[in-house]
């Protein structure tokens, strides 16, 4: 297998309608002001999740719901474990909404806005995370 292609078929177009409606359907996502979108299939998602232990404030400060592409339960629960995720967290299995904003390629930010546009902030390392979600 080929790892570099591995999410050639996800789409990096952004569509700001569609996804302020898929945001505005889910009464989970009202109380968080960010959601962090990573995969345990990219080799820069699970880097920058090991350093979630240690910043787990952060998380907390900044109301970011951890999103996670993992395929079921059982591994996200594995995942949990192995990383010491105490904060809030969902698996892009949970939802059709999540199912349809997980389409990007990974690791990316949605920092949501819920009166108007969320914006979508790519990401390609943890101090890029915390300078970007910081602001």
């Amino acid at each position: 297998m080929i790892f570099s292609k591995l999410h050639e078929t996800q789409t990096e177009r952004w569509d700001s309608k569609e996804v302020l409606k898929l945001i505005q359907a889910e009464d989970l996502f009202k109380k968080f002001d960010s959601l962090l979108f990573l995969s345990m299939y990219c080799l820069t998602c699970m880097n920058i999740l090991s350093s979630y232990e240690d910043n787990q404030q952060f998380f907390t400060d900044h109301k970011i719901l951890l999103v996670l592409d993992c395929g079921d339960y059982g591994a996200m629960a594995a995942i949990k474990e192995l990383y010491r995720i105490s904060g809030p967290m969902t698996g892009t299995y949970e939802t059709v909404s999540l199912q349809k904003l997980s389409q990007y390629k990974m690791p990316y930010v949605i920092k949501l806005n819920h009166s108007s546009v969320p914006n979508f902030i790519k990401i390609e390392s943890w101090n890029e995370l915390i300078k970007k979600i910081g602001d």
